[in-house]
């Protein structure tokens, strides 16, 4: 069954749509308000703000989209085609195969740490982080020690 969408709608004409009886109403999406709207979370428990026959004149003129099951007027400038059923696909040609996975043995890199074993970790940290991130690390680290009042934190 076809869903239709139909938009530029405000919520007073979406409910009387809803509530007539030869419309299949499917959802109805409600735009938020405004800042300046007040909503039911707004209104008290005194003044029955949660009943939907109860609602202030700016929520009534929200904008609403809504989906409809199996409108057929086409005439229509604001409806648009929506959301359809999806059909099932039937797979008839699947082979089980029973058994485990087998890992594959093929090795992407070819690795070699022999020359790594050797290094000390500020070696390590040498062949990664250069002379010119080492000085932006100093640089912003006499920042930092200026902002929280240590004038010369003696970083070098």
């Amino acid at each position: 069954m076809n869903f239709e969408l139909i938009g530029g709608l405000t919520l007073e004409e979406a409910l009387h749509m809803a509530y007539d009886e030869n419309l299949d109403v499917g959802q109805i999406y409600i735009e938020p308000p405004d800042a300046g709207t007040v909503t039911d979370e707004d209104s008290g428990e005194e003044d029955g703000g949660e009943l939907i026959d109860n609602l202030y004149s700016n929520q009534l003129n929200t904008n609403v989209q809504l989906y409809v099951k199996g409108l057929h007027n086409n005439n229509d400038s604001n409806v648009e085609e929506g959301v359809e059923e999806v059909e099932k696909v039937h797979y008839s040609n699947i082979e089980w195969v029973k058994g485990d996975l087998v890992e594959g043995s093929q090795n992407c890199f070819n690795s070699d740490y022999e020359m790594f074993k050797t290094l000390s970790p500020t070696e390590m940290f040498e062949l990664f982080i250069d002379k010119d991130v080492v000085g932006l690390l100093v640089q912003e680290s006499n920042r930092y020690a200026q902002y929280r009042n240590f004038p010369n934190p003696q970083i070098i």
